[in-house]
């Protein structure tokens, strides 16, 4: 049985039906989210766990679907599973998840849902801090020639829904992909036992010299 209309607490959509700034896309992915829960075609997807019924809808590029699927997939550590939005891709289309109602699951409102995108992109640019790899080296195995690569850390922090929406980033604003330009960018998040103060998470991400200051720019990163 279809989802109800109702059930989804909607608001009035989004301003922004693009994104040019990184700070524009919790905008853009709840604009999306929302023309998601409007189609009226609801249909079998039997490759979908759960409910295996879902919305569709074609957005612009594959890089595009990842980067909202990516975003709704970091929201739903927040905002748990009875009240996320479930979305995800395949190619370009991006699918919203129907749950029956015996199951009781309400998504939260449009707002709560754009709150969550902000506050997960606000922490994406912040927390970030230069570091050298002989500090991580048992944690990362191998690094790269600090001469012409620099490394930042957040500490106590490993978050690979994180490390899925940068990737999912620089498509967007760089021209590459993250882990498909190792030569430029690496992006990656780990846990190490032997760290002197006990267990430490640590999400990370090398940037060659010659982009850093794009990256950083395009990415509005806060680095100390």
């Amino acid at each position: 049985m279809a989802m109800q209309q109702d059930a989804i607490q909607r608001s009035a959509p989004p301003a922004y039906e693009k994104y040019n700034t990184i700070d524009e896309i919790p905008s853009y992915c709840a604009y999306i989210a929302d023309k998601l829960s409007q189609q009226l075609d609801v249909r079998p997807d039997y490759q979908v766990m759960g409910s295996g019924r879902v919305k569709k809808l074609q957005v612009e590029s594959l890089e595009e679907a990842k980067l909202i699927a990516a975003l709704a997939k970091r929201a739903c550590a927040i905002l748990g599973t009875k009240q996320s939005w479930h979305i995800y891709n395949n190619h370009k289309e991006v699918g919203l998840h129907v749950f029956p109602p015996a199951l009781r699951h309400v998504p939260c409102s449009l707002e709560m849902l754009l709150d969550t995108f902000r506050s997960i992109v606000e922490d994406i640019k912040s927390g970030w801090r230069y570091a050298q790899f002989k500090d991580f080296a048992r944690m990362m195995g191998s690094g790269e020639d600090e001469r012409y690569w620099k490394l930042i850390v957040k500490i106590n922090k490993e978050d690979r829904d994180e490390v899925r929406f940068i990737e999912a980033l620089i498509p967007r604003y760089c021209g590459y992909s993250g882990s498909y330009a190792p030569d430029k960018f690496k992006c990656s998040s780990w846990g190490d036992f032997h760290g002197e103060n006990g267990y430490r998470h640590v999400t990370y991400m090398w940037i060659r010299n010659d982009v850093f200051n794009e990256i950083q720019a395009r990415l509005n990163l806060s680095v100390e």
